[in-house]
C-alpha cells in the first residue's frame, strides 16, 4: 500500500476568523490519510491563533502565521511555497466537507490528467441545503469578440434531488471553496495573482489553465458545503469588511480590466462589483430594531436609501485605497511542527 501523500490541503481563511476551528477539526477528523497539511492563519486573535497552535503540535501539520489580514491569494502563495506534493487542495476556512470527499479528486486528476479538479459545491444558508454551483462558463469576450466579462454558476441554488444525475465531466469554471490543483500548473503559469484582492481569483486561475490547454474537471463524487454568513459575531466583522471593501473590490475590478483589456465600466465588471457590495452589506447594513418594530419591508426600505449609501462611506473611510492596497507586503511567519 502507498502511503505517501499525493496531496497537500492547504486550508485558508475566506472572510470569517469565527468559522476556523470548528470546520479545520471537522476536516482533519472526517479526512482519512495519508495527506499533508498547510494552515495560514491570516491575522485571527489569540483565542484562535492558539488553539491553531495546540491543532498544530498535536496533528503535526505546518502553520503558517500572519499578524496581518490577509487575501486569499497571499494566502493561498504562502501555502504554495511549503508544498511537495503532486497536487495542492485549496479548502476554505468556512467549508464542511463531505464523506470522502479527497480521494476523489485526486483520482480524477489522475485518470484525466486535469489541471483542476473541483467537487460539488454546496452550500447552507439558514439550515437550508442548495447547490451552490457545479462548473460554469468563464469568458472575457462576448460572442462577436468584443471585451466583456461573462461568468455564469451552473445548477445555482438549485436544491438536489434524486432527478440530479451528476457525472464526471469537463468545465470552465471552478470556485476556491475547495479545488484541487496539479502543481504543475503553478511551476508553467506562476504564483496566484495577488492584485486580484477580493473577487474573481477563481475566474483568473480558470481563465489561465484553459488557456494553457489543460483540462478543468468536476468531481460530484466530491462534496463539499460551503457556510454562508447569515450575520457575524464580533471577531469577524473588521475581517469581513476589510476583505470585501470597496479599496480591495475597485484594485480588483482595476486589475481585472488591465488584465484582460476589459473597459472598467464594461457591464460584467461592473456586475461583480455589485455582487461584492450586496454581500458585504446583507450582513454589515442590517438595522435589527427597524426590523422588529416596523418589519421586514420597512427594513429592506430604510437599508436600500439609507443604510446601504452609510455603509459604503463608512467603509470607505475606514479601509481607504492608499492605505490597504498601495505598497502591500505580505510578512508571515512559517512555524514548523
Amino acid at each position: 500500500m502507498n502511503d505517501k501523500p499525493m496531496a497537500t490541503i492547504a486550508f485558508v481563511f475566506r472572510e470569517r476568523l469565527s468559522s476556523t476551528i470548528a470546520c479545520l477539526e471537522y476536516l482533519i477528523n472526517k479526512t482519512p490519510g495519508p495527506y499533508d497539511l498547510i494552515c495560514v492563519d491570516a491575522g485571527s486573535p489569540p483565542s484562535i491563533a492558539s488553539r491553531l497552535r495546540e491543532l498544530a503540535s498535536e496533528h503535526r501539520f505546518t502553520l503558517i502565521r500572519s499578524e496581518d489580514y490577509l487575501t486569499p491569494n497571499e494566502s493561498r502563495n504562502l501555502a504554495i511555497e511549503q508544498v511537495h506534493t503532486p497536487y495542492v487542495v485549496f479548502v476554505d476556512n468556512d467549508v464542511q466537507v463531505g464523506d470522502n470527499w479527497l480521494d476523489p479528486l485526486v483520482r480524477c486528476a489522475e485518470e484525466t490528467g486535469a489541471w483542476l479538479v473541483a467537487p460539488l459545491y454546496m452550500q447552507s444558508l439558514r439550515g437550508e441545503l442548495k447547490v451552490h454551483m457545479f462548473g460554469g462558463v468563464i469568458r472575457v469576450r462576448d460572442d462577436e469578440g468584443r471585451p466583456a466579462y461573462l461568468e455564469k454558476h451552473q445548477m445555482q441554488h438549485s436544491f438536489l434531488n434524486q432527478g440530479n444525475h451528476l457525472v464526471r465531466q469537463p468545465t470552465e469554471l471552478i470556485e476556491f471553496h475547495t479545488v484541487l490543483v496539479n502543481m504543475d500548473a503553478f511551476r508553467a503559469l506562476g504564483p496566484l495573482d495577488e492584485k486580484l484582492f477580493n473577487s474573481s481569483e477563481h475566474a483568473d486561475l480558470s481563465l489561465a489553465v484553459t488557456n494553457a490547454n489543460k483540462l478543468i474537471y468536476l468531481e460530484p463524487a466530491s462534496v463539499i458545503t460551503y457556510q454562508i454568513p447569515d450575520s457575524l459575531k464580533a471577531v469577524d466583522k473588521a475581517f469581513f469588511a476589510l476583505r470585501w471593501s470597496e479599496a480591495w473590490t475597485q484594485a480588483t475590478l482595476d486589475r481585472l480590466a488591465e488584465k484582460y483589456t476589459i473597459p472598467r465600466d464594461e457591464f460584467g465588471l461592473r456586475g461583480v462589483g455589485a455582487w461584492v457590495r450586496l454581500h458585504r452589506q446583507r450582513v454589515l447594513a442590517g438595522y435589527p430594531r427597524i426590523r422588529n418594530w416596523f418589519g421586514a419591508a420597512a427594513h429592506q426600505n430604510f437599508r436600500r436609501r439609507f443604510g446601504q449609501p452609510l455603509e459604503r462611506r463608512l467603509n470607505l473611510h475606514r479601509y481607504p485605497p492608499g492605505k490597504y492596497v498601495v505598497g502591500r507586503k505580505v510578512r508571515a511567519e512559517i512555524i514548523t511542527v
